[in-house]
C-alpha cells in the first residue's frame, strides 16, 4: 500500500510540477509570477523524493551475499 501511495504522490506531485512550470512560462511580462515557480520547483522535490523512496527499496532486493566468495 505505501509503494502504491509513494508512486501515485511521485505523479501527481511531477504532473503538478509540469503544469506550473508550464504556466510559469506563458505569463505575460509585468505579472508576478514568483508563487508558480516555487510551487514547481517544490513539486519537483517532492516527485524526486518520493520516486527514490519507491525505487530505493528494489534496488539489488533478489541479488543474495555469499561468505565464501
Amino acid at each position: 500500500m505505501k509503494d502504491i501511495l509513494l508512486l501515485l504522490g511521485c505523479i501527481a506531485s511531477a504532473i503538478v510540477a509540469i503544469w506550473q512550470f508550464w504556466a510559469w512560462i506563458n505569463i505575460k511580462i509585468g505579472t508576478p509570477a514568483g508563487s508558480k515557480l516555487i510551487i514547481a520547483i517544490v513539486c519537483l522535490i517532492i516527485a524526486i523524493v518520493c520516486g527514490l523512496l519507491f525505487l530505493i527499496p528494489r534496488v539489488n532486493k533478489e541479488e543474495e551475499f555469499h561468505i565464501t566468495q
